[in-house]
């Protein structure tokens, strides 16, 4: 059966399989995440590297197993490879760019476990990106989301995990 598969179509069923687990898991995590949170969003972003990174894996080793539909077809391998290979490269120049930090505090008030979290853009707690407040394993107070000049991107407000404002 794995002879009888050419890569162009193991790599149409690649991305369909793909597709498919996205339309099913997306749903399920909209439901499933409380206001504010990306989860479905950084799936989706995570199956489309998933795709990238698959067809380019497949057009490496489509030469190995079908050297015969390879010679015929090379440029059409090539062309898989390329596309890719250029999304793979900018990718993984993307995450080096990409720093930040985060510091994370815990503070016991009566039977409470307060966390505060803040995270910092490029490793400088000068730049703050993010301040969120957990109690007791909830989100509480008010989240903020800041913009590298420092203006506020997003303001939100939580009550025992729930989305107030």
């Amino acid at each position: 059966m794995f002879k009888k598969l050419n890569p162009l179509k193991l790599m149409i069923y690649w991305l369909l399989l793909l597709i498919v687990i996205s339309i099913i898991v997306i749903p399920i995590l909209f439901a499933t995440t409380i206001g504010g949170e990306q989860r479905p969003l950084t799936f989706l972003v995570y199956m489309i590297l998933f795709a990238v990174y698959g067809t380019l894996i497949l057009s490496i080793v489509t030469p190995v197993f079908y050297f015969d539909w390879f010679k015929k077809y090379w440029y059409i391998n090539l062309l898989f490879f390329v596309l890719s290979g250029y999304y793979v490269i900018k990718d993984q120049k993307r995450n080096t760019k990409i720093e930040y930090s985060f510091k994370e505090k815990t503070d016991h008030i009566g039977d409470d476990e307060i966390r505060t979290v803040k995270e910092y853009y490029n490793l400088d707690p000068e730049e703050i990106r993010s301040e969120s407040y957990w109690k007791n394993g909830r989100k509480d107070s008010t989240w903020i989301v800041y913009a590298k000049d420092g203006s506020i991107i997003s303001k939100e407000k939580y009550k025992d995990g729930k989305l107030i404002k």
